[in-house]
């Protein structure tokens, strides 16, 4: 009888955890907050001259910081930090030459918990067009 009882409990605290979101129901899943700059259609000289900025945090032009938000062959994944949305990007060379922007871009927040829950983080995934937009 204890045993069970013991169980309950358990079970009950373990139901009260899950569901002590606004949307009634969270999972344990943490989101990574980080900026994902794809540049596939950037007319680009020698890539290992040009880097990537998100507020002046720079990358190597297709570096992965942070795999589980992207890693295809013309994306660079910057890790960020803060609560601010709105972030600046920038696509340069290493002499200083501007490829791309500067331009404001606005993160989303991503919530893989559910809404209200533990684990969001801010999130953007962006494209340069061929004449330096980056949209």
């Amino acid at each position: 009888m204890a045993k069970n009882l013991v169980l309950v409990s358990f079970s009950i605290a373990a139901l009260s955890l899950l569901n002590a979101c606004q949307s009634g129901f969270c999972t344990l899943v943490a989101g990574v907050p980080g900026v994902v700059v794809d540049t596939a259609d950037l007319r680009i000289g020698d890539p290992d001259e040009v880097e990537v900025c998100v507020n002046n945090r720079c990358l190597p032009l297709y570096e992965i910081e942070e795999p589980s938000l992207g890693h295809g062959e013309s994306e660079t994944v910057i890790r960020i930090e803060g609560d601010a949305r709105e972030r600046t990007i920038v696509i340069r060379e290493r002499s200083g030459q501007i490829l791309a922007g500067p331009a404001v871009i606005d993160l989303e927040l991503f919530e893989p918990n559910g809404e209200g829950c533990p684990g969001s983080a801010l999130q953007g995934h962006f494209r340069v067009s061929a004449d330096g937009v980056i949209s």
